[in-house]
């Protein structure tokens, strides 16, 4: 048997505990928004966060009152998570958004940094491919010279051409753009 002591720290602890459950509900939600999952998993995050939910609450009943599950204990849960709702979740709604925001434009600052020298090592590999070209089509010009008129259905511009705008394709890559 507990004591009304005990009851009311217990009660008091759900009502903290609705409080908790109201904020995690929340930055799931906000990031389930920023996120934007596809329906399948939307239902696996809801049964997931369900789950932590209720092993959260499990583990502070048995920790509280051994796990004695009462009336006061829906009621607290209850009414901390209504006390979340109308006084701080739209300010925590808030943080949770610019919180979300700075971590990602920081992960792209973090990206960029790391694929920055990649960048350049791409470009000066298509441009020493380009200088390697020019100097391969400068030497071999006599012998395309006497291939041109020997087999006029060789036509080198047309290769010539489609090979720039591959070269043009690749520099259009950016590996900073975001997906």
């Amino acid at each position: 048997m507990t004591t009304l002591d005990q009851q009311i720290i217990s009660f008091f602890v759900t009502v903290g505990l609705g409080l908790i459950m109201g904020a995690i509900f929340d930055f799931y939600y906000i990031l389930r928004c920023f996120i934007k999952p596809k329906k399948v998993f939307i239902h696996i995050g809801d049964l997931f966060i369900w789950l932590f939910m209720i092993l959260l609450v499990f583990v502070t009943l048995i920790y509280t009152n051994w796990g004695e599950v009462r009336f006061y204990v829906f009621l607290g849960i209850a009414l901390g998570t209504l006390v979340y709702y109308i006084v701080f979740s739209k300010y925590l709604k808030l943080f949770y958004r610019f919180l979300l925001n700075f971590i990602a434009k920081t992960l792209d600052i973090i990206v960029a940094v790391i694929l920055f020298p990649f960048k350049i090592l791409s470009k000066l590999f298509l441009y020493l491919v380009g200088l390697i070209s020019i100097f391969l089509m400068w030497i071999t010009k006599p012998l395309r010279k006497m291939l041109s008129k020997s087999m006029p259905s060789i036509k080198y511009k047309s290769l010539r051409s489609s090979l720039k705008k591959v070269i043009n394709i690749v520099k259009k890559i950016d590996p900073f753009k975001r997906i």
